[in-house]
């Protein structure tokens, strides 16, 4: 099982491994709007000497209330990857493009891994071993509408301990959330992002759910709502 900050590790993780293995894909994070075209798409470069397989699949992301969350095999998906497999030649690119096929208005929104994999490759050239190895990369993909939205709130101990809480239909970011104080007793809680980023990291709050950051001392005390910036 993997916690949210390490799905916002996956994206430098897959750079530096893409670019080791000399195939590059772009963009790593992208959101598909169900309600407009439903459409997307990864463009896949491959920057080596040899003809290169790639074989497209999805993985669903399933978030726990905790934080962590866990990729599970996609049978009968309602997001579309085509082509599913593609021989890519040297120094050119694959477009592999994504469609939305369920409905325009979800209970809430949803994530994948787009999936691309390397099938059976010799380890290392001239290898005796005989140990063949698949080399996976993964594309971050979330389908959301318009009529979703995240509902924010994070609550401050008095020793600085902090529970942000998305109680509503739709991803966010904690650096896209901007926090007012909910009670009249409390004072606005004044870092900017820059300081929030510093502060507090970032961190992916998917739908329905909540984490706990460490206590800090430049959170004020209190109960604040969450703003979208």
């Amino acid at each position: 099982m993997i916690t949210r900050r390490m799905l916002l590790m996956v994206v430098a993780v897959l750079l530096s491994g893409a670019e080791a293995q000399a195939v590059i894909i772009s963009p790593t994070v992208l959101e598909i709007d169900s309600q407009s075209s439903g459409q997307s798409q990864v463009i896949v470069s491959n920057n080596t000497t040899q003809i290169t397989p790639i074989e497209a699949s999805l993985r669903r992301l399933v978030f726990q209330g905790g934080g962590e969350f866990v990729a599970q095999d996609v049978i009968d998906s309602q997001l579309m990857v085509f082509p599913p497999a593609a021989m890519i030649k040297p120094g050119q690119s694959q477009v592999f493009r994504l469609q939305w096929i369920g409905d325009d208005s979800s209970a809430q929104s949803e994530s994948y891994f787009l999936r691309f994999s390397q099938p059976s490759l010799v380890a290392t050239q001239g290898s005796q071993s005989g140990i063949a190895v698949q080399i996976h990369y993964n594309a971050i993909i979330h389908v959301f509408s318009p009529d979703q939205a995240p509902n924010v709130e994070m609550q401050v101990t008095n020793s600085g301990e902090a529970v942000v809480k998305n109680s509503g239909n739709r991803y966010t970011y904690l650096s896209l959330t901007k926090f007012l104080p909910a009670e009249e007793s409390a004072t606005e809680f004044g870092l900017t992002r820059v300081e929030m980023m510093t502060s507090l990291g970032e961190h992916f709050l998917p739908p329905f759910s909540s984490i706990e950051l460490p206590s800090n001392s430049l959170l004020k005390p209190g109960v604040y709502q969450g703003v979208q910036q």
